[in-house]
């Protein structure tokens, strides 16, 4: 899955797009939620109002994380700031190396 990180972004997110060729299993969320895109303007899905959950592997780090239906984009998913938060990645920007060491529970 062709995949963005962003430690700027509030939430994880999903391509509606996606979603629909894939025709994956999603859930409405009890509340919808605005969402504008990173210029400022309207995202053209408008309110989020559904999510999937979706479990990340990493070599041997899975963990199961909500994802908001969205348009994002030349991308599928987008991983933001919340995850980098609860997992915690060392990453080497020279090299691209990603290391789960500092995550809690790196499996489960």
């Amino acid at each position: 899955m062709n995949m963005l990180i962003d430690c700027g972004t509030t939430g994880q997110f999903i391509d509606f797009e996606y979603v629909q060729s894939y025709e994956l299993h999603t859930y409405c969320l009890p509340h919808a939620i605005t969402v504008d895109n990173v210029d400022g303007t309207p995202n053209k899905v408008g309110h989020i109002t559904k999510a999937i959950d979706l479990v990340i592997c990493y070599k041997d780090h899975n963990k199961q994380s909500p994802f908001y239906v969205s348009s994002i984009g030349h991308k599928a998913v987008i991983l933001g700031h919340p995850w980098f938060i609860r997992h915690n990645p060392e990453i080497n920007w020279h090299t691209g190396e990603v290391s789960m060491t500092c995550c809690q529970n790196p499996v489960e």
